[in-house]
């Protein structure tokens, strides 16, 4: 199956952010991948680069700490966030409370930062949603 965004986060700390946009995107209409609830059987890291292949965005959920350990070439995010960069997806990182840019990410990731992100408000939530949601290229797909 083909997915319009793919959920890029780290589980501790992102998990529960990347869970209530991952209901509220595909109660909108969109195809959303979580790897949580999405994972066929298989090789695990070869499923996550297939569907961000095959992704028209990639929404990068920025929780803290959530790029500290990219620094090792190894780590599952750095690779999917490489992967993605690599294909030239559309990235959309959106910053919860408690995040902070790292001062050392890796030359690969160093486009990170200047791309339009959104700032998740609490308060705000419907709003941040909505920018969220202007910065993706994927359509709604029609409720059947």
């Amino acid at each position: 199956m083909n997915y319009d965004i793919y959920l890029c986060y780290r589980r501790d700390g992102g998990a529960p952010m990347a869970q209530l946009l991952y209901t509220k995107l595909t109660d909108s209409g969109y195809k959303v991948f979580i790897d949580l609830e999405e994972m066929q059987q298989g090789d695990f890291n070869e499923q996550l680069l297939t569907v961000i292949e095959n992704a028209n965005d990639i929404v990068l959920i920025l929780s803290k700490g959530a790029l500290d350990r990219c620094v090792d070439e190894g780590d599952c995010v750095r690779r999917e966030l490489c992967h993605a960069l690599q294909r030239e997806k559309n990235i959309v990182p959106f910053q919860v409370p408690g995040f902070e840019w790292p001062a050392n990410l890796p030359q690969n990731l160093e486009k990170l930062p200047k791309l339009q992100w959104v700032e998740y408000h609490p308060i705000y939530y419907s709003a941040s949603l909505e920018k969220l949601e202007s910065y993706l290229l994927s359509q709604k797909h029609p409720k059947s």
